[in-house]
């Protein structure tokens, strides 16, 4: 659009200045077809959703399907209250395993890949677990030049 603009401008300024109009108009018309251009193909912002759209969307009820659990269906209120439950499970998981563990061999330390592969959650999982874990006192961590950054192991009784 600039280019369009500079091309008129510059036929008006040579048509005044050397009065030969017929170059000036060829200009003039080459700039007036760039503009028209860019204004046919120039991309538009998509609408934004009406405050109608997020409130039907919000009050619909989803339907989520997982072979290996049960039908669940609720809103999105209720997904944040499941995701809650989901990490909850994991964390006892993890823990189950890490405490077992201590029984068998105390003071084992358990590197995040290791430990999901026992518990079979997967590897970012097991490392949000074990950091939460480790938050609310129940694990001892230290830090390792290794995948997810500290070894974990057995507080004992808390």
């Amino acid at each position: 659009m600039g280019v369009s603009s500079s091309l008129i401008a510059a036929a008006i300024v040579y048509g005044i200045t050397n009065h030969k109009w017929l170059p000036a108009l060829v200009i003039a018309a080459a700039g007036i077809i760039g503009f028209l251009i860019t204004h046919v193909f120039a991309r538009r912002p998509a609408a934004a959703p009406s405050v109608h759209q997020d409130i039907k969307q919000e009050a619909n009820p989803q339907i989520n399907v997982n072979p290996q659990q049960n039908v669940y269906i609720g809103t999105r209120g209720d997904e944040a209250e499941r995701q809650r439950k989901e990490r909850g499970r994991h964390d006892r998981i993890v823990f189950e395993h890490i405490k077992q563990q201590d029984e068998h061999r105390p003071a084992m330390t358990h590197l995040v890949a290791d430990v999901a592969s026992a518990v079979s959650l997967t590897f970012y999982e097991t490392d949000q677990s074990l950091k939460r874990l480790f938050a609310k006192g129940m694990l001892y961590r230290d830090t390792i030049d290794a995948p997810g950054d500290f070894v974990y192991w057995y507080r004992g009784s808390v």
